[in-house]
């Protein structure tokens, strides 16, 4: 962008992609607006503030609180902004529009709940990395999501990643989906991101070698294999060799697997009831040694308790029962 170079609300709020009610709030609250602003003009931001405000955004993506983040972004005010070659206001890209600040006194808590539709994912009581993760998501910004996933798991390792971040993010994108019609593409982004860091994981550690890997694999007809992904990953983190099989296994290939491999574990993913098939597992091929059946997702909850193999209800649960069933 050229140094002399001015821009409108809605130009700026395009290539940050934040709905231009945001800019204002930033200006009112922080002193982040137009800094050569005459009154009865048209707003117009220069590059510096431009500067200023992608570094805001990137902040609290980050998880930095907006206050604290404004401070930041504030003392950049003498700080010249990064070379670039200048941009004509219509090329700016065309980012999809979204609150990445949740205004004081308007945070959703567990007494309150948010009203449907809005701009922004409800997470009663969110962290500061998950509410960053879900500005991400919401601006449709995959570099920035595939980067906090990665380095949340790079920091605090696979359980706590999916158990305090991924989870709660996608349950609130799922749930916003469901009562307003809108932002399946977030769910979409949320889960190709989710998915290529949790095989990241699988694929960079080393496998121990063992001639009975833990078989991990979804229900026949069940295309939600994301959970089984964060499973693989953990069991790789711990050192527990898997092998993963995805999503929509026919029973016949599940029971072929299970012969071929003679698995200790055998973890079975449904999300919904109509694929939870207990008669799959009731009529598993015996092995010797045995193999302890695993059914996770809540599509079991109608079909517990099992007669052969076991529900469990949450990711530690599962990754604890095949730890102790190993020994390790």
């Amino acid at each position: 962008m050229a140094a002399g170079a001015r821009y409108t609300v809605a130009a700026v709020a395009r290539r940050l992609g934040v709905a231009p009610a945001t800019l204002r709030t930033w200006d009112r609250r922080y002193g982040l607006g137009p800094t050569e602003h005459q009154q009865g003009t048209r707003r117009r931001y220069s590059a510096e503030d431009l500067h200023r405000l992608e570094l805001m955004r990137r902040l609290t993506i980050e998880g930095v609180a907006p206050a604290e983040a404004a401070r930041v972004a504030v003392q950049t005010a003498h700080v010249p902004a990064p070379a670039a070659t200048s941009v004509p206001e219509q090329a700016l890209p065309e980012q999809a529009a979204g609150t990445f600040e949740v205004p004081a006194g308007e945070l959703p808590c567990a007494d309150r709940p948010a009203r449907s539709g809005g701009r922004v994912l409800a997470l009663p009581r969110g962290t500061p990395a998950s509410r960053g993760l879900a500005r991400a998501a919401m601006a449709l910004d995959a570099r920035a999501v595939a980067h906090l996933i990665r380095r949340s798991l790079d920091e605090q390792g696979v359980v706590p990643t999916w158990e305090d971040l991924l989870r709660p993010v996608l349950v609130a994108a799922g749930r916003r989906w469901e009562n307003t019609g809108e932002g399946v593409e977030v769910e979409h982004l949320l889960t190709e991101c989710c998915g290529a860091a949790l095989r990241s994981v699988h694929a960079r550690l080393p496998e121990p070698g063992s001639p009975r890997p833990v078989l991990v694999a979804c229900c026949e007809n069940e295309w939600h294999s994301l959970p089984t992904h964060a499973l693989a990953a953990a069991l790789a983190e711990a050192g527990v060799p898997s092998r993963l099989l995805g999503a929509a296994l026919p029973v016949p290939a599940l029971h072929s697997a299970v012969r071929r491999l003679g698995p200790p574990v055998l973890f079975l993913w449904s999300q919904v009831p109509a694929t939870a098939t207990p008669g799959a597992i009731e009529t598993l091929p015996n092995t010797r040694p045995g193999t302890l059946t695993l059914a996770g997702g809540p599509g079991w909850a109608a079909h517990a308790p099992l007669r052969r193999g076991r529900v469990v209800s949450s990711l530690p649960d599962a990754l604890s029962l095949i730890r102790a069933t190993l020994g390790a």
